[in-house]
Order: structure tokens, then C-alpha cells, then sequence
């Protein structure tokens, strides 16, 4: 029996500001599958310590967006960040 070692992750954070949370995803590609799992963080040093790390390892930011929120209609942003190792 073969064992399949990941080849690649891809791990993207999502932050909302102000209310500094962050949506977290890691998509681990085994070659003949995929493995997501996704997270909600809600520390505010957690959350800039990822986007250090993402950073630090050759990730960037891939969009950034302002909007309205419809829940309590204050102005939100969203910066997404995305490492592929």
C-alpha cells in the first residue's frame, strides 16, 4: 500500500476590521485529494502573528475590499492573505 504525503498547502486568512476577526482556511493537496480545514480567530496577536508568518514564508496580500456590513450597517474591511508552500 502507497502512503501520500502532502505536496502542497495553501493557507489563507481572511481578517475583518475593525472587528478583528480572521477566517482561516489550509487546504492541504495530497495529489489524489484534498483535506480543508477552516477556523475562526478572534485574538487579535493571533491573528497578526499569522499574517507575519505568511508573510515572512513569501505569501501577500491578494485582495482587499471595504463594504457596508448588513448586520450592523458600519463601515467593514477585509484583507485576504494567501501562502502557497
Amino acid at each position: 500500500m502507497k502512503t501520500y504525503g502532502i505536496k502542497k498547502t495553501t493557507i489563507r486568512c481572511t481578517v475583518k476590521l475593525p472587528d478583528n476577526t480572521a477566517r482561516v482556511q489550509r487546504l492541504y493537496d495530497y495529489g489524489a485529494w484534498f483535506h480543508l480545514d477552516e477556523e475562526q480567530l478572534f485574538n487579535a496577536d493571533k491573528i497578526a502573528d499569522l499574517i507575519s508568518y505568511i508573510k515572512l514564508n513569501g505569501g501577500k496580500m491578494i485582495d482587499q475590499n471595504e463594504f457596508i456590513d448588513d448586520d450592523d450597517l458600519k463601515e467593514k474591511q477585509t484583507f485576504t492573505f494567501e501562502l502557497i508552500c
